[in-house]
Order: C-alpha cells, then sequence, then structure tokens
C-alpha cells in the first residue's frame, strides 16, 4: 500500500503522526530514519499475523537499539497501538490482549503512561504503515540528498544550502495566515540560484525538500505542496544537518587560518598579459559530446592533455621563474585549413595524449571538424570592462532576474567571449529560445541565446576579451533581436502607413485641384453663358406698352419677372430664365408649366410666340420643371 507522501500524516491517528514527528525533531537523522522504518515493520507484521508478530519483548536488543532507546521511541510504539503489558515486560497488540499486572524491563515513563485510546485492527494498522513508510521515504530521500550535498561542496557552501532551505521552510511554518506567498520561489531567485542551484547536488535537495520545478522543463518557478507535519519533517532533518555542516565549516576556516600562518611564502603566478607565444602545440580536435563537465552548445573552455601542463609550466619556469599559471589560462585555438582562431579556457588537463576536446560550437565557429588537426596556444586576452549582449527572445527581460541568470550562465562556463559571436546559456527563467539538451547540471533543460554585440576592456573596444577573475564588469543588456524584428516591421509598417497617408493626401490635393479648376472653368463659362444668354434677349418694353406681357416664373430658389412683346417666341422667354437659373442648374433640360390654363413651354415648341400660347392675357405666371440631364 502506498500514499502521496504529502498526505501521509492525514492517515495516521494524531496521537500516531505526533509521536513520528517526535522521533524525527529529537534524534539524529541515520537513527530516526531507522526508527521509521521499524515502526512500518512492526505494524506490517501485526497485518500479517497478529499472533505471531503482536508481542514485542523489551529485553528485544534489535528493538532497543532501533526504536525503544530513542527519545520517545515507548511513546511512539504505545501510540502505534501496541499496549504496554508491563508483567510480560512486552508491548502487546491489543488483539493479542495484556494484562495489567506491574512487572519489569519498561522504563518508569512506560509504566506510569496511560494506554492510548486506540481501536485498530489489521486493516488500519496496514494503513498506518504506509503512512509510516511514506514518511520514512522523505526523510531517507532528504537525507540522502543532504549527504551527497556534504560529501560534493566544501562545508561552507554546503551550510549555505541547508540554511536558505530551512529559511524558506520555516517561512512556510512560521506563516501567521496564507502561507502561498512562501510556497513559490521563482526560479532565477539570486539567492536561490547562487546557494542552492549552484551547488552540487543542490536541485535534488530542493526537490527532496518538497519544492517542485514547474514546469518540470525549463522551469520558472519551485513550488512547495506539502503539508504542515512533512515540512516539520523537512525542518527537522534540515536543521541537524546544517549544524554539523557549520561545525565543519568552522574547523576548516581554522585549520585553513592555522595552515596559512605556518605555510611557507607561495610562488607567484605569472603575469596577466604575459603568456602570448608562450606554448604552442598541434592536437587533433575532438568534439565534446559525451565528455563530463563540456556541453556541446555552450562553454568555451578545452580539454588538453596532461603534458601540455607539463610543457607549459617548464616554459614559464624557464622564462619567468615560476611554474604557476595565470588564472585564468587563457588559450587559442586555429584551424590550419580555414585560417580561423578564437580564444577559449581550459577546464582540465586530463585528454588523451595528442588530442584536445572542444565543444561543439566551437569547432563550428573554427570551420573544423572532429579529428582535424588544430594549433593550440597560450595566449593573452584583455580583461572585460563592459559587455554589450542582446538576447534573442524578448522573454530574457521578462524573466524575474535576468542579471542573476546571465552571471550564472557565464560563470564557470565561459573564460572567453568574442564580439559577434553568439552564445548560449542555461535557462533558469523559463525564457526557452534555445530548445533541450539540458544544461550538464542543475536540473534545468534549454538554452538561452545571447548575440555579444560590443566588448570593452580598459584600453577601448576589443574583438575579445576574458571574463574570468574581473572586479568590476559592467553588463549592459540591450534591446532583444527579437524586439528589433519586431520594432523594424512596426516602424516599416509606419513608414509605409504614412506614406500611403501621404499619397492618399497628395492625390486627394490634386483631385481637389482638379475639381476646383473644373468648377472655376465651369463658373466662367456658365457666367459667359449668362451673359451671351441676356445679351441676346430683346429689350423689355414699357410698361405703358399695349402689346408687353408681364412674364413670371418660378424658380426652386427664386421668382423672375419680366416684360416681353406678344410676338416674343418661347425660346426667348426659356433663354431669359436658363440665363437666370444657378449654375447646378446649368445645362439641364427643363420645361416651363402654366397651370391655367394647362400649358408647358418645351424645347419642342419654342417656336411658338407668347401670343401663339394664348397665355397672353395680362400677366403670365410659369412654373419652372427640370427635366434632368
Amino acid at each position: 500500500m502506498s500514499l502521496d507522501p504529502r498526505t501521509w500524516s492525514t492517515t495516521l491517528s494524531p496521537d500516531g503522526c505526533a509521536a513520528i514527528l517526535e522521533l524525527v525533531e529529537r534524534n539524529p537523522p541515520s537513527r530516526s530514519i531507522t526508527a521509521l522504518a521499524t515502526c512500518a515493520k512492526l505494524l506490517s507484521n501485526v497485518c500479517t499475523d497478529a499472533a505471531k508478530y503482536g508481542v514485542l519483548k523489551c529485553s528485544s536488543k534489535a528493538l532497543q537499539e532501533r526504536l525503544l532507546s530513542l527519545d520517545g521511541g515507548e511513546a511512539a510504539v504505545m501510540a502505534l497501538g501496541f499496549q504496554a503489558d508491563v508483567a510480560a515486560g512486552a508491548y502487546v497488540w491489543p488483539e493479542v490482549g495484556a494484562s495489567p499486572t506491574p512487572g519489569a524491563g519498561m522504563s518508569a515513563a512506560a509504566v506510569g503512561a496511560p494506554t492510548p485510546d486506540v481501536d485498530m485492527s489489521a486493516p488500519d494498522a496496514g494503513m498506518s504503515a504506509a503512512a509510516i513508510r511514506a514518511a520514512h521515504g522523505i526523510c531517507e530521500a532528504l537525507h540522502a540528498a543532504i549527504v551527497t550535498v556534504g560529501d560534493s561542496n566544501t562545508p561552507s557552501r554546503a551550510t549555505d544550502a541547508l540554511s536558505l532551505l530551512c529559511t524558506y521552510v520555516g517561512n512556510i511554518l512560521g506563516a501567521s495566515g496564507d502561507a502561498s506567498g512562501f510556497r513559490r520561489i521563482g526560479a532565477a531567485n539570486r539567492a536561490l540560484c547562487g546557494r542552492v542551484l549552484a551547488v552540487m547536488g543542490g536541485p535534488e535537495l530542493l526537490r527532496s525538500s518538497g519544492f517542485a520545478p514547474e514546469p518540470i522543463t525549463a522551469p520558472v518557478a519551485f513550488a512547495c505542496a506539502s503539508d504542515v507535519p512533512t515540512l516539520r519533517l523537512v525542518l527537522a532533518l534540515l536543521t541537524q544537518a546544517g549544524a554539523v555542516w557549520q561545525s565543519l565549516a568552522e574547523s576548516a576556516a581554522a585549520s585553513e587560518a592555522g595552515a596559512s600562518a605556518s605555510a611557507p611564502v607561495r610562488q607567484e603566478s605569472v603575469a596577466p598579459g604575459a603568456m602570448e607565444g608562450v606554448w604552442c602545440a598541434t592536437l587533433t580536435a575532438v568534439a565534446s559530446t559525451g565528455h563530463e563537465g563540456l556541453h556541446d552548445r555552450r562553454g568555451d573552455k578545452l580539454l588538453l592533455p596532461p603534458s601540455a601542463l607539463e610543457a607549459i609550466a617548464k616554459l614559464t619556469e624557464e622564462r619567468y621563474g615560476t611554474s604557476r599559471l595565470p588564472n585564468p589560462l587563457c588559450l587559442r585555438l586555429s584551424n590550419y585549413s580555414t585560417g580561423r582562431n578564437r580564444p577559449a579556457g581550459v577546464l582540465q588537463f586530463t585528454a588523451p595524449e595528442g588530442q584536445v576536446v572542444v565543444p561543439c560550437w566551437m569547432l563550428g565557429e573554427l570551420g573544423a571538424e572532429a579529428g582535424a588537426p588544430l594549433r593550440v596556444s597560450s595566449a593573452d586576452c584583455a580583461r572585460a570592462t563592459m559587455l554589450q549582449l542582446r538576447p534573442q527572445l524578448n522573454s530574457f527581460h521578462l524573466a524575474e532576474e535576468p542579471q542573476t541568470m546571465l552571471q550564472l550562465g557565464l560563470h564557470g562556463v565561459y573564460t572567453t567571449l568574442v564580439a559577434g559571436e553568439t552564445i548560449r546559456i542555461a535557462d533558469r527563467g523559463g525564457v526557452g529560445d534555445g530548445g533541450g539538451g539540458g544544461d550538464g547540471g542543475g536540473g534545468f533543460d534549454g538554452d538561452v541565446q545571447l548575440l555579444v554585440s560590443a566588448l570593452h576592456a580598459a584600453e577601448g573596444p576589443v574583438d575579445a576579451v576574458c571574463i574570468v577573475d574581473i572586479e568590476q564588469l559592467e553588463v549592459d543588456l540591450g534591446e532583444s533581436l527579437e524586439g528589433e524584428q519586431q520594432r523594424l516591421h512596426a516602424e516599416e509598417q509606419a513608414a509605409a502607413a504614412e506614406a500611403a497617408a501621404e499619397a492618399a493626401a497628395r492625390a486627394a490635393e490634386e483631385q481637389r485641384q482638379r475639381e476646383a479648376a473644373a468648377a472655376e472653368a465651369a463658373a466662367v463659362e456658365h457666367a459667359a453663358r449668362r451673359r451671351e444668354l441676356r445679351d441676346a434677349l430683346p429689350p423689355e418694353p414699357d410698361t405703358a406698352c399695349a402689346t408687353a406681357v408681364a412674364v413670371v416664373v418660378r424658380l426652386p430658389t427664386e421668382r423672375l419677372s419680366r416684360r416681353f412683346e406678344r410676338r416674343t417666341a418661347l425660346r426667348q422667354v426659356r433663354a431669359w430664365v436658363e440665363s437666370a437659373l444657378p449654375i447646378e442648374l446649368h445645362g439641364r433640360r427643363f420645361e416651363l408649366v402654366s397651370t391655367h390654363p394647362r400649358f408647358a413651354a418645351r424645347d419642342d415648341n419654342d417656336g411658338l410666340s407668347l401670343g401663339e400660347t394664348g397665355l397672353a392675357d395680362g400677366a403670365v405666371v410659369l412654373n419652372y420643371h427640370g427635366l434632368g440631364a
């Protein structure tokens, strides 16, 4: 039977849970873990055969050593459901029965302790056994992770990691209200990266403490879903181990101080800037794939053969009187075939003789393949004062702590940088622009790509720099390449839109000007036409003229009146009306209609005179009716 490790405590009785916690909190980790395994075994045995395994003799050396001799051990046995049979000197499972008479072989606390109110059947015991096994698994995994961190790092670094995790767990347990804010830690958190994730075994220690990556690949955070009892187990183990490693760290510091006081003066190392041309050799290139400590797609460190170290030390001894090499030792790789070269660092002198192990991406930069002869030489590289880097994606700037992620991605991975190259660092902030492939340590997958846009040393801009052992290094994180593309695209679109708007405005203005010119020309033509029509009209007769007829015409916007002779043709009346029409009606067909009597003067009857129309008695009133174009 197995349980979710985060909920093991809900399966035990309150007394059982409290007893398990006391065992872990009051005793050394190795002993308490053994005690938990013993408790689970005892309950499992009872489930198998209560009659056979239901009596625990206090005289049993194994039981005494593994459980009863521990602080809280006897209380744990009784909390699990066993009852003290003082007469028999044993703890007895209830189904077997126990006599209440006094006896020997038990501690005073056990004899005087009240019998727990436990009514546990075999299935209940099985559930409790599974719960204790879950707690045992948590403690065992965490203890193993603690041991790994302690064995793989200096005592001070191990202490720092444990101390920080104690703080994280303690914050959750100590929260007075909602602890959700303490249960999630960003993957790029400076303290987390520097003190836990950067140490050997740190990621596993973090997971064993209950902080799971979200998401599992390229996590952006670590979240803890453990309940309070589980966190108490974790805090107990971390605290106890932290005290041990703190003591070791203090001892190591004291020993180092004593050794320094009595040690002879160390030989000075070769001065920086004095290694150019000291040593060179032709070695066969070997790709980094499968070599521990090297990554195919990032880092510039090489593996050289042991003889290289001996040769370099011998040459520096002869030239400078010291075999101590500068830190770091910079190298230069050159490809005989292409003429390309690149500075590099050295990781170890463990390569097979005659070979140099090179990260695969660097072979690509050199235009070389595995098996090609490369010239490897000692070199000088200017110390960087400023790096100008540009990430591939916008998401790098959105990471929780991009500067910390960059620092961790460069530290211990790159010795030198070259302007114009695109480098990769481990994705510790969920940026995720470089694909998977693992990072060779730290528990993350994926890479972040950055363009090295410019490099500066004390003397000014340079093509390559060394970035190791520098007191002050300024890093300028510029606009991402993705952001530049988006910005340029937006600028192009804006420029195109502006050009289109300007073209449209020019076209509209040209059209307006054309229309204005046309309107002006039409107005001039209209005015000329009106003058022509007016000039062609016969003189207006006098009011005393007996043959004069007063003609009134109602236009859409005004009223016209004029006197004409009876013999005047309708075309002249129509010309008079046309000379008064506004420009918008100019040139359109129309008729002049009289209602009493009904008559319409049109262009097909404009040869008639006013007298011939029968309308010439007194005044003639006509209405203008447009007939379209």
